[in-house]
Order: structure tokens, then sequence, then C-alpha cells
């Protein structure tokens, strides 16, 4: 594990160990705890497809939370509950390299899927 600092407001930590439940981490353990029960339960459900997480943040000046997930959604998007963003936008974390990101509506944390997996898979259900 890697815990870092990006600038002074964002806790990252890097090279996370995947237990299928949660992370070998305390610092991702800590900052996977404040993630609401949706966003657990779509990180749960990508991590059993094969998308494990490989990174949490936390930006602590807006109190969120962030997982990335190393390739586009394996599973059906969010009904409801959430904003789903594939283009960047302040403060969205859709960045080059990210495919979408998934923001929880009430807890404003996020799920960021990146392109690195690509097997043809629709984008974020779109297209499907």
């Amino acid at each position: 594990m890697t815990t870092q600092w990006l600038g002074k407001t964002t806790e990252s930590v890097t090279d996370l160990g995947w237990t299928g439940s949660d992370f070998s981490d305390a610092d991702a353990n800590r900052m996977w705890g404040e993630c609401c029960s949706d966003v657990q339960r779509i990180v749960l459900a990508e991590a059993a497809a094969g998308n494990v997480p490989w990174n949490i943040l936390k930006n602590h000046a807006r109190g969120i939370v962030l997982i990335a997930l190393p390739g586009p959604p394996r599973t059906a998007p969010p009904s409801s509950g959430f904003l789903i963003h594939t283009s960047f936008d302040n403060g969205n974390y859709c960045y080059d390299g990210t495919v979408c990101t998934y923001q929880h509506e009430v807890s404003g944390c996020f799920i960021s899927f990146e392109e690195s997996d690509l097997e043809g898979r629709p984008f974020c259900g779109i297209g499907a």
C-alpha cells in the first residue's frame, strides 16, 4: 500500500490489497467506511465481476471519497441515486483516461472507471 497526499486536501492510497469485502490497509478501510452502502454495493459487484479497486482517495476539503476501478463498468449502471459523468466538468473526476464516473447524489462520493480494460464492453451503459 502506498498512502500519499495529493496537494493539501487529498489523501490517496494506491497499490491496494482487496480482501473481497474491504482493503488490507487501515487508511483505505477508513475511507471505505466513509462510503455509503449504495457506493459500496456497486464496488462490491464490480469487484466480484473482476473490476477490483486499485485506488481510493479522500478529498478532505469536499468531504468525499472516490474509489477508482481499472476498467469500464462490468455491471449495470445504477438506475437512480447517482449522476453519471462521461466527460470532464469541474469537480466530477472524469479526466483523460476515465471512461466515466458515478457520483452518489446524496453523499457526493464517486466511483471512477478507467479505460484500461478495453474488451468491447459498453461504457457506463451508454450505447448498450
